[in-house]
């Protein structure tokens, strides 16, 4: 991920935890004793980040709003507009709050509504615990630049610099969860716990906005769960010391259970951008496998599908098993639907029965250059559609390990823009 969409990222979660119409991250200090030193490797021209172009236009273009900039970062105090003497339909309340760490001045964050009095006790809340996470990410960020464009990068070793890589990517996707548990815990408890004869925060917390916040929180939960399952596994992985528990299994029961679910829940976030389809072999045989790591595999790919395909589409799964030389698949990897082959027969090294378990997609698609290093831990997909893509690289890693680990094989057929065909193999009894 760029350093550049990286801060346009972090200004879209502002926007978000906030629910307020446009954010902007402006980064200046003009004020060269106050500066934060990282400015200086910069050009002198502001940076800036916003989730809304004509906002940031309408809103650093005002004079008014420039002077109060510069005397937020002068003082290091908040600023909040709420009147209408902006003359800014888009914009009837405002905040502007300075960014500063114990080094220095790094701009200041915009906070734009489009209705009056918007900004209550709860945001302020909100914003005040994030605040710090966002000054450290806005560091290390720039920090980041500096070091690439510096002389000294040439001296840290390779090893050292991929451990922080890999460091830095899971401390950032483990901090984002927990960012947005404890910010809409602080709403919950800043409208929900208040005195009703202390004013406003407890009137404004309704039944809905309580069970949107406690969803977004459980969301965010086993999004957490699943990042230190992933984790386990890697240290299992590579001590060895990974256990499966295989018996005789009903492939074909796991799989409509596992598309019912990823279904069920792709559907809540996004009705009718996706469509689910199943075509399992009849009478399908047992397989010998472990359950639960079955499970992880197919909801592993299945989530990898709809993550990849940010357009939505189909997303088809095909068991079947491999004693044939050819098998009516559909392959949806194109833009239209057509039969092909398997084209996996040829990895069955034994005269056993093996069964075939397909995922496909009509997503973004893999460069062929990257396809083989996906199946390596923390390597993610290096495309511009993929930038805003949550994820550590771990998921196609573990789910080869799993695979192999249970006698199967795992293979990859992808086409940039067309889509991505995943086929793993596992015994049948």
């Amino acid at each position: 991920m760029s350093a550049e969409t990286y801060l346009h990222r972090l200004v879209q979660q502002v926007c978000h935890l906030l629910e307020c119409r446009a954010a902007i991250l402006l980064l200046e200090c003009p004020d060269p004793l106050l500066c934060h030193p990282l400015l200086r490797h910069f050009p002198l021209e502001p940076m800036i980040y916003t989730t809304d172009d004509i906002c940031e236009q309408s809103l650093l273009d005002n004079p008014r709003i420039g002077a109060l900039c510069d005397i937020a970062m002068q003082t290091g105090a908040v600023w909040c507009l709420d009147d209408s003497s902006l003359s800014l339909p888009m914009a009837s309340s405002l905040l502007i709050v300075p960014l500063e760490s114990t080094h220095g001045m790094l701009g200041v964050l915009l906070c734009v509504n489009g209705q009056s009095e918007l900004f209550l006790e709860g945001e302020y809340t909100l914003l005040f615990q994030y605040l710090p996470t966002l000054i450290h990410n806005v560091e290390h960020i720039l920090h980041k630049i500096c070091y690439s464009t510096c002389s000294i990068a040439n001296t840290v070793s390779a090893t050292m610099r991929e451990q922080n890589t890999y460091i830095s990517m899971v401390s950032h996707e483990l901090r984002s969860p927990l960012t947005a548990i404890k910010g809409y815990a602080g709403l919950l408890h800043a409208y929900g716990v208040a005195d009703v004869q202390e004013g406003y925060a407890a009137r404004e917390m309704t039944t809905v906005r309580q069970r949107r916040y406690l969803t977004a929180i459980m969301e965010q939960v086993e999004h957490l769960e699943v990042l230190i399952a992933d984790l386990l596994d890697i240290s299992r992985l590579q001590a060895g010391r990974l256990s499966l528990h295989c018996s005789e299994m009903n492939v074909s029961q796991l799989c409509q259970r596992v598309v019912a679910s990823i279904q069920e829940r792709v559907e809540r976030q996004s009705p009718g951008h996706y469509h689910f389809h199943s075509t399992i072999e009849p009478n399908l045989p047992l397989a010998w496998a472990d359950p639960d790591r079955l499970r992880q595999i197919l909801v592993n790919l299945l989530e990898n599908a709809v993550k990849y395909s940010p357009d939505g589409g189909a997303i088809e799964l095909f068991a079947y098993t491999l004693q044939q030389a050819r098998h009516p698949l559909f392959c949806s990897a194109g833009k239209q639907t057509q039969t092909c082959e398997a084209e996996v027969p040829s990895l069955v090294s034994s005269p056993s029965c093996m069964i075939g378990i397909t995922i496909c997609d009509r997503g973004i698609g893999i460069p062929h250059p990257q396809q083989d290093a996906l199946f390596q831990p923390f390597t993610r997909l290096r495309h511009s559609a993929s930038e805003q893509i949550a994820g550590i690289g771990l998921g196609l890693y573990i789910a080869r390990c799993l695979v192999e680990a249970m006698n199967g094989q795992i293979f990859l057929h992808s086409h940039q823009g067309e889509g991505t065909r995943v086929t793993f193999t596992i015994h049948a009894v």
